[in-house]
């Protein structure tokens, strides 16, 4: 069998990500070249990403919230304490256990601004997803 000749790949990556990655491949046995070389030749076998990239669900509420803030003025906070004071927190979280999710939904369908459709639609999934995970820890819920 010939030697084939090896070409040198370069990448930038996040130290500690590097680091969880290879204290993981050295659990299962791999280093990070023997790690590389598999994923590589999937690609090349398949004609493709050997996985789907994809956000989960809560990644996608959180960046479109993200987007449909990200013009807002900006306030700076020296601590918890006063976040929570100029957020009402405790008032806003009791509302939110009583907010109408139908209202929300079609706000996010429906409102003329489309940045208010952004922010009502990552609430209607935030508050949807807080109302499923208590639905699903009552005992009577069957698994």
């Amino acid at each position: 069998m010939a030697v084939r000749e090896k070409k040198r790949v370069q990448v930038q990556i996040d130290k500690d990500l590097a680091n969880d990655t290879k204290a993981v491949l050295s659990e299962l046995g791999l280093n990070p070249t023997t790690a590389i070389n598999m994923f590589y030749k999937r690609i090349v076998a398949d004609g493709a990403l050997p996985f789907k990239p994809a956000l989960s669900e809560a990644e996608k509420a959180n960046l479109h919230l993200l987007e449909a803030t990200q013009n807002l003025p900006v306030t700076k906070f020296k601590d918890a304490k006063e976040v929570a004071d100029w957020l009402n927190i405790n008032d806003f979280l009791e509302t939110a256990k009583e907010t109408d999710l139908k209202d929300l939904l079609n706000k996010s369908l429906h409102d003329p601004d489309s940045e208010k459709r952004k922010v009502y639609d990552a609430l209607y999934t935030y508050f949807l997803d807080k109302r499923q995970d208590k639905v699903i820890k009552r005992k009577a819920f069957v698994r």
